[in-house]
C-alpha cells in the first residue's frame, strides 16, 4: 500500500468518497453533525476530521481506511472527457462516473501497468490525429469509417467481438454500472485511449457505445469546444457508429426490402440493432423519411422502443485486457488477491466490475478438502 507522504488523511480522497457515495456535501454534513464549510475544510486539507467524525464518514462511504491515506491523485486527462447522453446526466452523475474512471486509471490500472506491458496504442490514432485533411465542419464519417476498418484488417462484415479488437489496439475499457442516462464516456490519459461502458447495456447497445466512443478517441481532441460543439460532436459520433459497425456495401448486401420483418431477421447477422439498421437506411437513402417515420411507430406500437427482439439472447462483449493481467500477476505470485485488494484499497465489488473478474474472485473462501470415512 502506497500512503501519501505525511502518513495522514487525504483531503481530496475524502472529496472522491463522498462523490462514489452520490452525496452532496451538504447531505454529509448533516449526517455526521458539522456544517457543510466544516466538511470543505477536510476536504480541501484545512482542517483534520477529529477521530468520530473521520469514523462516520468512513461508515457513509464504505471504503477501506486505507483508502483514505492514500496519495492525492493530481494528473489529469489528456484532453475533452466526452460524456454519451451528456446533457441528460446532472452534474453529480457525470462526477461519480468521472471518479471511478479516475480511481480505475491512477489506482488500479496504474498499478498494474507499472509490472506488465499493456498492448501499445495503435499508430493509427496518431496519425488520424495529427492529420491536416480531416475537415471538421464536413466531417465525412462513411470514408472514415472504412478508413480504419481497412487499416485494422476489419473487412466489412460485422466484426464479431469488437470489445476485443478495440483492447487489441490498446484502449483500455472499464464495463461498471453507471447512471441510465450514462451510456459511457472515452478520454486520453498518459498518451492512452479509455472506454467507459454502462454494465446495463445489452449486446447490441454496448456495441453501438464503442462505436461512438471510438469516434470521440479519433477525431474530437482537446481543440473542440464540448460545450458550444456538443451537438455536432454527438452527431458526427452517431453517424460515424452506424457507419463503422455496418459500412454501406455491407447494408446494401444484408437489407433488401427494410420492412420490420426483415430488420427483425437480419438482427443476428448484422449485430446492430433494428432501430439502428433503420438509421443506417435513412442515412444512406436507402429508405425515405417518410418510411423512416413509418418504421419507427410500427417500432413503438410493437412496444419494441426499449427491448427489440434478440436483446436478451446474447451475452454483451466484457474486457479481458485486465482480467488477464490480474490473472497473470496472481499466477505468477507476483500478488496475491489478497494484496491486490489490499493495495487497490477500494470498494471490492467496484474493483471486481471494473477488472472484469468473476465475483468474489478475490473474496472467495479456501475449500479445505476432506474424504468421507
Amino acid at each position: 500500500m502506497v500512503l501519501n507522504k505525511h502518513n495522514h488523511i487525504t483531503g481530496s480522497r475524502l472529496r472522491d468518497a463522498r462523490i462514489l457515495a452520490n452525496k452532496t456535501a451538504k447531505e454529509v454534513a448533516a449526517q455526521i453533525g458539522v456544517s457543510a464549510q466544516a466538511l470543505s475544510l477536510y476536504e480541501h486539507e484545512k482542517a483534520t476530521p477529529n477521530a468520530e467524525n473521520f469514523r462516520q464518514l468512513s461508515i457513509i462511504y464504505g471504503l477501506p481506511i486505507s483508502f483514505y491515506y492514500k496519495p492525492e491523485i493530481t494528473s489529469k486527462p489528456d484532453g475533452d472527457v466526452y460524456f454519451r447522453s451528456f446533457s441528460s446526466a446532472t452534474k453529480l452523475k457525470r462526477d461519480k462516473a468521472f471518479t471511478q474512471a479516475k480511481l480505475f486509471v491512477n489506482d488500479i490500472v496504474g498499478l498494474i501497468g507499472s509490472k506488465i506491458k499493456f498492448p501499445p496504442v495503435d499508430p493509427l490514432f496518431n496519425k488520424i490525429k495529427t492529420s491536416t485533411n480531416i475537415d471538421e465542419d464536413n466531417f465525412d464519417y462513411e470514408v472514415m469509417a472504412k478508413v480504419i476498418r481497412r487499416s485494422w484488417n476489419l473487412g466489412y462484415e460485422p466484426i464479431q467481438d469488437l470489445m476485443y479488437e478495440l483492447e487489441k489496439r490498446g484502449i483500455i475499457i472499464m464495463v461498471i454500472d453507471l447512471p441510465e442516462q450514462i451510456d459511457g464516456f472515452s478520454f486520453w490519459f498518459g498518451g492512452r485511449p479509455y472506454m467507459v461502458l454502462n454494465s446495463e447495456n445489452n449486446f447490441f447497445r454496448l456495441r453501438m457505445s464503442m462505436a461512438h466512443e471510438l469516434c470521440h478517441l479519433f477525431f474530437h481532441g482537446a481543440l473542440d469546444d464540448i460545450s458550444k460543439d456538443l451537438k455536432r460532436i454527438e452527431q458526427d459520433a452517431k453517424n460515424f457508429a452506424g457507419a463503422f459497425l455496418l459500412p454501406d456495401v455491407t447494408v446494401k448486401k444484408y437489407i433488401n426490402s427494410a420492412t420490420l420483418q426483415e430488420l427483425a431477421r437480419l438482427k443476428p447477422q448484422t449485430k446492430l440493432s433494428i432501430t439502428g439498421m433503420i438509421k443506417r437506411c435513412s442515412q444512406l437513402t436507402l429508405i425515405s423519411p417518410e418510411r423512416e417515420v413509418s418504421l419507427q411507430k410500427q417500432i413503438s406500437s410493437k412496444r419494441w422502443r426499449k427491448v427489440e427482439p434478440f436483446d436478451d439472447y446474447y451475452s454483451p462483449e466484457r474486457p479481458v485486457l485486465i482480467k488477464q493481467a490480474i490473472e497473470l500477476l496472481v499466477d505468477k505470485k507476483i500478488y496475491t488477491k489478497q494484496l491486490l485488494l489490499d493495495t487497490f484499497g477500494l470498494d471490492t465489488h467496484f474493483i471486481e466490475q471494473a477488472c472484469s473478474v468473476d465475483p468474489d474472485y478475490f473474496t472467495q473462501s479456501k475449500i479445505l478438502y476432506m474424504k468421507i470415512l
